[in-house]
């Protein structure tokens, strides 16, 4: 009878279609070799992790299964983006105060905090003024 301890080889059996991950078959080290983003994948990628002892002296290896559940998190790399890249406004005089000239948008592919957007006027000139709608 073999008594000696047979080395486990690690390997992903499932969730990772994309080739996102890879698993050091020695040591277990799950590794990142793909970029991942919060826009292009789920939230959560859920791998399936197996242990096998490829002990020779059995008819069927010795396995183990797990699983290991990735989460994640939005990072702010996207930028607004304006549904126009120019807007072109006139009024006939006069123009009373309160007057609105114009409505622009903009949304940013980010969630959450990360996707919220601000709108600013750059300028001293004071005789505008940004509303909410």
């Amino acid at each position: 009878e073999d008594s000696q301890p047979h080395p486990i080889r690690y390997s992903i059996v499932s969730g990772n279609q994309e080739n996102y991950f890879s698993i050091d078959s020695d040591t277990g080290l799950v590794t990142v070799i793909s970029q991942l983003d919060y826009e292009q994948n789920l939230p959560d990628i859920v791998l399936g992790i197996q242990a096998n002892d490829d002990d020779p002296s059995t008819p069927l290896a010795t396995l183990s299964t797990l699983t290991l559940t990735i989460t994640v998190q939005d990072a702010n790399d996207n930028e607004p983006s304006f549904s126009e890249s120019v807007y072109f406004t006139s009024r006939e005089f006069p123009i009373t105060q309160g007057t609105r000239l114009e409505t622009v948008s903009c949304s940013d592919a980010d969630s959450g905090s990360n996707g919220m957007v601000t709108y600013s006027i750059n300028s001293t000139n004071q005789l505008f003024q940004i509303s909410e709608i």
